[in-house]
Formats: C-alpha cells, structure tokens, sequence
C-alpha cells in the first residue's frame, strides 16, 4: 500500500530536485503544468508551457516531460494527465504556483484515500 502522506511530500520537496523542469524553445504539444487542464483556470495569464508532440494542439515553452509517453497519456489517461501536469507545476512552477500545485495534489490524494 502506497503511504500517501509520503508520496505528497516527495513530490512537493523531492521531485523538483530529482527532475527538475528546464523550461526550452517554443514548441507545438500537449498542455503541462501551469497550462494544463488542472491549473490553467486557477494559475491564469502566464506563458503557455506544453510537452513537444507533433499530437498536441497548443503552442507553448517546452518542457520535457517526466516520462517520454506523457503525451499520448493526455487522450488515453486523464488521470495521470492531470497528475503529471500538475507534478510539472512543481517542477518549473513559482512559489505561488507551486503551493497551488501543492493543494491539488493534496485534494486529489485525500480523495483517492476516501475512496478505498
């Protein structure tokens, strides 16, 4: 069983120093971080950040994504979608959007420990 406790306080301390996010040149892809389906009504008005994919149909800084398939994810998993997105809000994100990335992980990990 997954400690979720833990799991929340690695990705908001660990992961932006194990992976942290180089943000590149302008890139057609797929909405991450900030700009991504879980932060962008939250976090608005700043530059748009995607993962390079010819599949995606934003434009935006590039960020290289956590895992290389994180693009595909995006129409086959939401789930991991909005999680990955978020984590890269994390990873690239100031200190205001990393406590928001912060709280959303936060509600989404208690609502996944409500439902087992």
């Amino acid at each position: 069983m997954v400690n979720m406790p833990a799991l929340l306080e690695f990705l908001v301390y660990g992961v932006p120093y194990v992976f942290p996010g180089a943000l590149g040149p302008e890139s057609q892809g797929v909405p991450t971080a900030h700009s991504g389906p879980v932060l962008s009504e939250i976090v608005p008005g700043m530059d748009s950040v995607v993962w390079p994919s010819v599949e995606g149909g934003a434009r935006g800084l590039s960020l290289t994504p956590l895992c290389r398939q994180a693009p595909l994810m995006a129409q086959s998993n939401q789930v991991l979608y909005r999680w990955l997105t978020v984590v890269d809000a994390l990873r690239i994100g100031r200190a205001r959007d990393r406590k928001v990335a912060r709280d959303v992980l936060h509600d989404e990990i208690e609502s996944t420990v409500g439902h087992h």
